[in-house]
């Protein structure tokens, strides 16, 4: 028997076990078991998402301090190319400008 179905079939067992030991009070220990759990489990992954969020803005910050982007202009457009995006003079400027925009996909 898989440990997984053991081990309801085993917090099942302990259930009703405390249902014949508490008939009249077990429901509310039960309830409190479970809000308490829940409870820690709350708190568990709101800190978690408060790590994850926080990493994230710093990963996004530092991203936006290493890199400076400038929006291309047309009085930038010295080539000549009327706004659009001109072919690199050689494949060594190509192939640089590939890797530069690779990093931001």
């Amino acid at each position: 028997m898989p440990k997984k179905q053991q081990l309801s079939e085993r917090l099942y067992k302990l259930h009703l076990e405390c249902a014949t030991l508490w008939p009249t009070t077990w429901h509310l220990i039960q309830s409190t078991i479970d809000s308490s759990i829940q409870q820690q489990i709350d708190n568990h992954y709101n800190r978690l998402n408060k790590k994850l969020d926080h990493l994230l803005q710093n990963n996004q910050q530092s991203a936006l301090n290493r890199h400076t982007v400038r929006l291309f202009t047309e009085s930038d457009d010295t080539r000549g190319c009327n706004n659009t995006i001109c072919p690199p003079e050689d494949e060594h400027t190509a192939r640089n400008m590939l890797r530069i925009i690779m990093k931001y996909i």
